[in-house]
């Protein structure tokens, strides 16, 4: 932290990621509170994974374009329209609940729009960062990301929980546009530079289309950097199957909402600290070590464990283990990209990564619903899994708890093939710095 306030980009830096910070705690609330309203409208698994994937969809398939405009533009003023779009899609949600409106229809286009935004937010934010950090504390900045994300996941099911029966869903959508407003001044106080311009962006020249698949074209002239992203495609086809299991086994088992604050928190608390741990060492050395040790690691500790737990302090555990090493993946994962790749195109590299990474997960989320209800859910409740009492618990929730073991244990073992890889493990030696 002091060695970025030394530094105008550092503080500037700084400015950004508070006012994310309250944004991103306002729609983490809205998150929370529509999982649990929607799950108790309708007692089905499907309608997360419909509402999930319209958040996806729209996002994957328009990536590439978008990284090209954020490329093209200011970056500040790109996340100030992005910033406008999710007020607008608020106000429609909370006229839609106002009026008791539960039009799934409505809902998954508001969403859609939304996920539209969020596609130009990520590569905006990210090359922004690689133009204000220095290289050597790019590991710090994005561990100070994953901190604001853990503050989020520990504090917002709990404030979820207690505000959603006090002021009701109406009232934390309010909550979560004041947020809007707040990132919106911290936008309008801070410049951030136009990246200069690299030898290889130079010679990314034609329209958007063109400049469009040059991002897919950098990737694939890297073995390494595309032996990561295959990895990380793996994982969150695998992930995406169970992602939005965790309500229904808690509360098929527990029969009580405020567990799954309480749950969803633990996660925030390692987010949080596995965030501080990045931003005050920046992480493991090689980073490709933190890449795949955190795979693994979290494939046991945090999926497999949650489905053989059977308690609320067990699903705390596994959740806290979870979210402790997901900034150290992750952070170690942006680190090594933002490194990589020259700064004036990262737009365009970013958002053809976020295609290749997360197109899988509209697949994941599309089959994970029928999955869980009608091939899990019935052929776990039978007797004949009774003799397994000590792994899957009884047969409420028991086909849930199986997913949340198999996904785990496939993710782990995804995670070290993608290791075994020459082209992934040797990446940070192959591939020369570009910033």
């Amino acid at each position: 932290m002091n060695a970025l306030l030394n530094s105008a980009g550092g503080r500037t830096f700084l400015i950004m990621w508070f006012g994310q910070s309250i944004s991103a705690f306002g729609s983490r609330l809205t998150i929370f509170a529509f999982g649990i309203w929607l799950f108790q409208k309708t007692g089905e698994t499907t309608p997360l994974y419909l509402t999930a994937l319209a958040g996806f969809l729209p996002g994957v398939l328009l990536a590439p374009l978008a990284g090209v405009i954020v490329d093209r533009s200011n970056r500040r003023n790109v996340m100030l329209w992005i910033n406008t779009v999710h007020t607008l899609v608020t106000l429609g949600q909370f006229a839609l609940i106002s009026s008791n409106n539960t039009n799934l229809p409505l809902i998954l286009l508001l969403l859609a729009i939304s996920s539209t935004a969020e596609t130009f937010q990520w590569p905006a934010e990210s090359s922004s960062m690689s133009v204000l950090v220095p290289k050597e504390q790019l590991g710090q900045a994005n561990g100070l990301y994953a901190m604001m994300g853990g503050v989020g996941d520990l504090l917002a099911p709990i404030a979820g929980g207690l505000l959603v029966a006090s002021i009701g869903i109406a009232g934390i959508l309010l909550i979560d546009l004041a947020s809007f407003i707040f990132e919106f001044i911290t936008l309008f106080i801070i410049r951030i530079p136009k990246p200069k311009k690299s030898q290889i962006g130079s010679s990314m020249q034609g329209n958007v289309l063109q400049q469009a698949r040059d991002g897919f074209r950098f990737i694939t002239a890297r073995p390494g950097l595309l032996s990561l992203l295959i990895t990380f495609s793996g994982i969150n086809f695998l992930l995406g199957i169970i992602q939005n299991l965790q309500i229904p086994l808690i509360l098929s088992r527990s029969k009580d909402p405020s567990a799954v604050g309480l749950v969803a928190s633990s996660f925030g608390a390692g987010v949080l600290l596995g965030g501080a741990y990045m931003s005050s060492t920046g992480g493991v050395r090689p980073r490709v070590h933190g890449v795949f040790a955190g795979i693994g690691l979290s494939g046991i500790l945090g999926t497999a464990l949650f489905g053989i737990a059977q308690s609320i302090p067990m699903w705390m555990a596994a959740n806290f283990f979870a979210g402790f090493l997901l900034p150290v993946l992750n952070g170690a994962s942006q680190s090594i990209w933002q490194s990589k790749t020259p700064a004036d195109i990262q737009g365009r590299v970013f958002a053809a990564r976020r295609q290749i990474a997360q197109i899988t997960s509209p697949m994941a989320f599309l089959i994970a619903g029928p999955l869980a209800d009608w091939v899990f859910k019935p052929a776990f409740s039978s007797s004949t899994w009774d003799s397994w009492h000590w792994l899957l618990g009884d047969s409420s929730g028991r086909g849930y708890a199986a997913m949340f073991i198999l996904f785990g244990i496939l993710t782990c073992l995804w995670g070290f093939a993608g290791y075994l890889r020459p082209a992934a493990r040797n990446v940070e030696r192959d591939i020369p710095d570009a910033i």
